[in-house]
């Protein structure tokens, strides 16, 4: 069974110098076998609000796009590693809140999972900064005081 696991590495979401980003809502699918999946994401309501969510894929996913609550999500620059990936972010800034549909879908039949997380105290003009992939190793990640940094394992 393949799980997602966030923890401290990959992509930097950017915050104002004067506030922490933080952690205010959550939601995951179960793994799932095909081309789509839906979970629900709670967002909560504080100010500044972006929603993050981690796919992971069990080979080479390609046509990989997603929505939040209807709004439509962006792979974060430098998380996907291309076309030979199963992981990659996906985020948006958002006035949402609540509990909200995630949907995720992509061209090649695979299992797959994915989660999410709300987070407030964001820069609402560049959310997402810094995004690395990496197949092994480390990774140098550069971020401010108040940004959150996560990451997804395959």
């Amino acid at each position: 069974m393949r799980r997602l696991i966030f923890a401290i590495l990959l992509v930097t979401v950017a915050g104002p110098a004067y506030a922490a980003v933080s952690i205010d809502g959550t939601g995951g699918s179960g793994q799932v076998s095909g081309t789509t999946l839906s979970f629900t994401c709670n967002i909560g309501s504080g100010s500044n609000r972006a929603v993050l969510v981690g796919f992971s894929g069990g080979g080479n996913t390609t046509g990989l796009s997603g929505t939040v609550g209807g709004e439509t999500l962006t792979i974060v620059s430098g998380t996907d590693g291309g076309a030979t990936t199963a992981t990659a972010f996906l985020g948006k800034t958002t006035t949402l809140t609540g509990n909200q549909t995630v949907s995720l879908s992509w061209t090649t039949s695979q299992n797959a999972i994915a989660g999410c997380l709300s987070l407030a105290g964001g820069n609402q003009t560049t959310p997402f900064n810094n995004g690395t992939f990496v197949s092994s190793g480390s990774v140098t990640v550069t971020s401010a005081n108040g940004d959150l940094t996560a990451s997804l394992l395959e």
